[in-house]
């Protein structure tokens, strides 16, 4: 009987920079350029909620793709920790935005914040893009 060989484990996936570029971006046009607007409240909900839709996924693979095995779990459970963190602070925030600066502000405060979060995933996009090579 002959021993079979166990097959080397694949390469790992190239993170999914692509889709998570086109979501933080499809996310900012639906908060910075629509949501201010009154009347395209509906389309820029929309707009937003693909975008994050987009942005979940591609964010935890890539997060997956580019930690260890033994930081997966970790690295997970504090993204997500964010993640709710976010969510109950931020309808604070943004009230008090609303109240200070009016209807418009928490939602150009959304939009820097999504421009922000693309420059960072441009930046560790190139940084991933350097070291497979």
């Amino acid at each position: 009987m002959t021993a079979v060989a166990a097959k080397p484990a694949p390469p790992p996936a190239a993170p999914p920079l692509a889709a998570l570029y086109l979501s933080i971006f499809i996310g900012l046009m639906g908060f910075g350029v629509l949501l201010p607007v009154f009347p395209f409240w509906g389309r820029a909900l929309a707009a937003t909620a693909i975008g994050v839709g987009m942005f979940n996924p591609a964010f935890q693979t890539l997060v997956a793709a580019t930690t260890g095995d033994d930081d997966r779990g970790v690295i997970n459970g504090l993204m997500q920790g964010g993640s709710a963190v976010g969510r109950i602070i931020g309808p604070a925030v943004s009230g008090l935005i609303f109240q200070k600066f009016g209807p418009a502000m928490p939602f150009l405060a959304g939009a820097a914040l999504m421009l922000l979060a693309f420059g960072v995933a441009v930046i560790v996009g190139r940084q991933l893009a350097a070291r497979q090579r």
